[in-house]
Parts: structure tokens; sequence; C-alpha cells
């Protein structure tokens, strides 16, 4: 980076942390000390925003970048129904009994279990980039440490 870029660059760190400052101030006046926590909350916000627009422009990536890194759309269908059952199945089943809370125990695994199968047949790319991790680490733990 030279000089021009990183004064730019320092300009628009302090922008944020005087947007931080007044979110901080409207927020913790209007909510107490919760309003701090959304002010962090925002603060991050931003800050993920603004390194994914200096990384998209210093290493000169597509415009959508981004959007290759979601899950697939049957993953994310899944997790929203897992949400929806899981949410239900507290209200109704969990804590009365042992017998309403296993079965919500076996529904909150059966859900999971289905979740694995999704992500299983739609991210391919991610299984086998899990599973070569695994093996390589495998690998290196069975190789003899010299002392």
């Amino acid at each position: 980076m030279n000089h021009s870029e990183i004064d730019r660059y320092n300009k628009s760190l302090i922008c944020l942390s005087v947007g931080f400052l007044i979110a901080g101030y409207c927020l913790v006046s209007a909510f107490g000390s919760s309003g701090f926590i959304m002010a962090n909350c925002l603060n991050m916000l931003f800050r993920i925003v603004h390194s994914f627009h200096f990384i998209q422009e210093y290493f000169q990536v597509p415009r959508y970048w981004w959007s290759r890194i979601l899950p697939h759309s049957s993953v994310i269908q899944t997790l929203i129904a897992i949400a929806i059952i899981t949410s239900v199945s507290e209200v109704y089943l969990c804590c009365d009994s042992i017998y309403k809370w296993i079965w919500h125990f076996l529904l909150g695994g059966c859900c999971f279990l289905l979740f694995l199968w999704v992500v299983w047949l739609k991210e391919n790319e991610l299984v086998r980039f899990v599973y070569e991790q695994w093996k390589k680490k495998e690998s290196s733990e069975s190789k003899p440490k010299l002392n």
C-alpha cells in the first residue's frame, strides 16, 4: 500500500469509529446497557462490510465473490425447517417429564442427522475438503516423531 492508500484507509477507520461513538450514544440513551451491545454489533457489521469492500478492491476479485461462500439453498432451507421443528419441540416436549424430554432429545438428534445428510448431498466440495484435512491429520499423527 502506498501512502495515499494508507491515509484513505485510516480516514475510513476514523469514520467507522465516529459512527460507533454516535451509535453507542444513541443506543445507550434509548436502550440502556443493551444499547452498547447493539452498538458493538453494528460496529462489527460495518467493519466486516468495509473489509469485504477492501478485499474486493485489493485483490481485484469479481463483484459478487462472497455469494460463492454461501451454503446451498437446500442447506439453508433445512436449517430454517430444523429451527422451526426444534422450537416447537422445545415448547411442547421439553422439560415437563423425562419421557417428553427424551422425545425432544431424539427429535433434535434426528434433525441433526437430517442436516448432516443434506450437507453430504449438497456440499460435495466442503465434504471433500474436510475429509482430506482429516486424512492429512491422521497421516501426520501416525508418523514417528523425532525428539
